[in-house]
């Protein structure tokens, strides 16, 4: 071999490496590109799916079709949505096939039935024996296209195709399409529910109260904190609406608390106290509760929710009005130590704000006429809620359950019986 050809090998080898190197480096880049974005669609999917889950359930509940409307086209729209989220990812053909066609025979029979070209009894004696494969269909998902070893091997077909197939700039324009597969939207921190309550507070009722004169109704509520070292300072101009800060400490205690300026309204509180291994009575600190409740003047509540942990108790309190309805919108959340029984928490800024109240007479609503013969009645009571437009509705809260046992809160319209909504009760 001459000096020539030598040196031509020798470049065309180190040319080979590197173009090797290079491929390498952007098959790579690509796996990494490639692998969130494919990790990311398969949980979407498969919350997409539980969703779809959830519908199915909620049209199962009601007696008459019109009255699971929501569910029924919630139902059409899950399924259309994960097959477009499928059909972006590079399943083997026959996979593809199966999945779609199974999630277009769920859609498509919920869409029939909801414009009433399918009886409704019949679609739900289907979905009740269809429901149980759905939840193993969810599972499979999940154990099959989840795994490492699944992804690789997608990945590794998926590259390869495009990569024999596609010319460098479409190869180009597929990796902006990747990269557009991982930016996700964050909905606002703030709601309108919420900005429209904080430019509320700024139309508290009450005369301005002086430091001196908030320190004294905190003493008052607090009473057992009345020889402790305090600092209290006003809110800044920019806040939403004028309060006063106290920070106080003292036999091993420490906390703050905000009172509005306007009616000396207390807002929030946190206070952080040792903790002992010894617990109250759950019955004994509900008592507690209701009697610290009624000490700070919240005389018209209702306890609405309990819940603990390992060293707390969390309770709801809910403004109720004389038609014994609970108006949810207007609630207090209060936390008591397990162990002593005193305030660690409490958050009334919802309940000084309260509620503007339609004048609804609510009619005698018989749950057969709305209820499934499968679906129990097991509660009923007046309650406030929030419809989609913010507007407070007068509805019957029933909590049902199913005869697997599952138990669901159900809002319906006092006015219409319309159900507004629906909430699975975790057990």
């Amino acid at each position: 071999m001459n000096l020539k050809w030598g040196v031509a090998l020798t470049a065309a080898l180190v040319l080979l490496g590197s173009f090797y190197l290079w491929q390498q480096s952007r098959y790579e880049a690509m796996a990494s590109t490639v692998s969130t974005n494919y990790a990311s669609k398969v949980y979407n999917i498969g919350e997409s799916m539980e969703q779809l889950g959830e519908h199915v359930d909620g049209a199962l509940l009601p007696a008459k079709a019109d009255l699971a409307q929501d569910d029924l086209e919630g139902i059409w729209r899950m399924t259309d949505k994960i097959r477009n989220e499928m059909s972006t990812l590079p399943f083997e053909e026959d996979a593809s096939v199966y999945w779609l066609n199974y999630l277009a025979r769920i859609g498509d029979a919920a869409k029939l039935t909801s414009d009433g070209e399918l009886d409704f009894s019949t679609w739900k004696d289907a979905m009740r024996k269809s429901r149980e494969n759905l939840q193993v269909v969810t599972s499979e998902w999940m154990r099959s296209n989840g795994s490492v070893e699944k992804k690789e091997e997608l990945l590794s077909r998926f590259y390869h195709q495009q990569a024999s197939e596609k010319s460098l700039e479409e190869m180009r324009k597929l990796n902006e399409l990747v990269k557009s597969y991982t930016e996700t939207d964050f909905p606002a921190s703030t709601s309108e529910a919420d900005y429209a309550k904080k430019k509320a507070m700024a139309n508290l009722d009450g005369e301005t109260l002086s430091e001196n004169e908030v320190v004294e109704k905190w003493k008052t509520d607090f009473p057992e904190f009345k020889n402790a070292t305090i600092r209290i300072t006003e809110s800044k101009k920019n806040a939403p609406y004028p309060f006063y800060h106290i920070e106080f400490s003292g036999d091993k205690k420490k906390g703050f608390a905000d009172y509005s300026k306007v009616g000396g309204h207390l807002l929030t509180t946190l206070i952080e106290q040792p903790f002992t291994e010894k617990s109250k009575d759950p019955a004994e600190l509900q008592q507690l509760a209701k009697e610290k409740m009624t000490h700070l003047g919240y005389e018209d509540t209702v306890m609405t929710s309990s819940r603990e942990n390992h060293v707390a108790w969390h309770f709801t309190f809910t403004r109720q009005v004389p038609n014994q309805a609970v108006v949810y919108s207007d609630s207090i959340q209060l936390k008591l130590a397990k162990d002593t029984g005193e305030i660690l928490g409490l958050q009334p800024i919802e309940y000084i704000q309260k509620e503007n109240l339609p004048d609804t007479v609510p009619l005698e609503i018989d749950s057969k006429n709305i209820l499934d013969d499968h679906v129990t009645l097991e509660s009923s009571r007046l309650a406030y809620i929030e419809d989609s437009k913010m507007n407070q509705v007068l509805c019957y809260e029933w909590v049902i359950r199913t005869e697997t046992g599952t138990q669901y809160r159900m809002y319906v319209d006092a006015k219409d019986g319309k159900i507004i909504k629906k909430e699975k009760i975790k057990g």
